[in-house]
């Protein structure tokens, strides 16, 4: 019972983290994000203003930040083990099937094919 309480805590902090990486990361590249709420779960949007090189740092700065940390994160609990599971796993949002994926795809196309 404990295990599965820890477990879901430490994928409810990971989500929120996640998206508050999103959020701050737009805010300090002057966008105003926007939070919305889907089903319990929090995500992050903001106005795209074709600026490919933005998007491409909104969308790799949670997935990157929480692998590292993820790497960081030293404990014996089984809290801080599943918090570590869940930021190593947000390397995952890097494959294109996620929506963090897609737009890292999408902008990398812009970026380089596009120019060609």
């Amino acid at each position: 019972m404990i295990w599965c309480i820890a477990v879901m805590l430490s994928l409810a902090l990971s989500i929120f983290i996640h998206e508050g990486i999103h959020w701050l990361t737009a805010v300090g590249l002057g966008y105003r994000p926007r939070i919305n709420w889907k089903l319990f779960t929090p995500s992050v949007q903001y106005e795209n203003k074709n600026n490919q090189w933005n998007n491409l740092c909104i969308a790799c700065s949670a997935p990157l930040i929480l692998f590292l940390f993820g790497l960081l994160i030293q404990g014996e609990s089984i809290f801080f083990f599943s918090l570590k599971v869940c930021f190593l796993s947000n390397i995952f949002n890097l494959m294109p099937i996620t929506n963090d994926g897609e737009i890292i795809l999408l902008s990398l196309y812009n970026i380089f094919v596009r120019k060609i």
